[in-house]
């Protein structure tokens, strides 16, 4: 097989497993933008917006109530179907897996202290380790953002 029938395919087998990967991520994140739909280049931004939702939570808002709720009771087993899917043997885009792995993890563990935070805002601790958490979970989405944006700008250069 020659050089560009392999970079082809290599470029075939990495979109796809991306794009059926894509699928799973979007049920984590129809959930997640209820919670904290901002999505800026900012990480003070962004937990802004998750803490906000958390004030609302405590105040009592209905769909708050029901989106962390729904975060707590689905994506646990959305975050076991990302570990269960098959790795890609694209080198380029392994790291999209674990990243997204990661970040999900540590937002659902963002969600659980949140929750705990609201029940009790005194608790010493609890804010920053929930903004600990926020934060691994807001670096690892950019680092699995970079490397789907470098597999794709790889693919569509004329010069692989």
């Amino acid at each position: 097989m020659d050089k560009e029938a392999r970079r082809a395919q290599w470029a075939l087998r990495g979109g796809d497993w991306l794009f059926s990967f894509r699928q799973v991520r979007m049920q984590a994140f129809s959930i997640i933008n209820r919670i904290c739909p901002t999505h800026s280049l900012s990480l003070d931004d962004d937990f802004t917006a998750f803490k906000r939702s958390l004030e609302a939570l405590a105040e009592g808002s209905h769909p708050y109530e029901s989106a962390f709720m729904e975060a707590l009771e689905s994506l646990p087993g959305i975050l076991e179907r990302m570990k269960a899917t098959l790795k890609s043997d694209v080198r380029e885009v392994r790291q999209v897996q674990k990243f997204e792995v990661n970040a999900l993890d540590a937002f659902i563990k963002a969600c659980e202290l949140g929750i705990a935070w609201v029940q009790d805002p005194q608790k010493r601790g609890s804010e920053a380790a929930m903004f600990f958490r926020f934060s691994r979970a807001w670096k690892w989405w950019r680092a699995s953002n970079k490397v789907e944006s470098a597999f794709w700008n790889k693919v569509s250069s004329a010069s692989w």
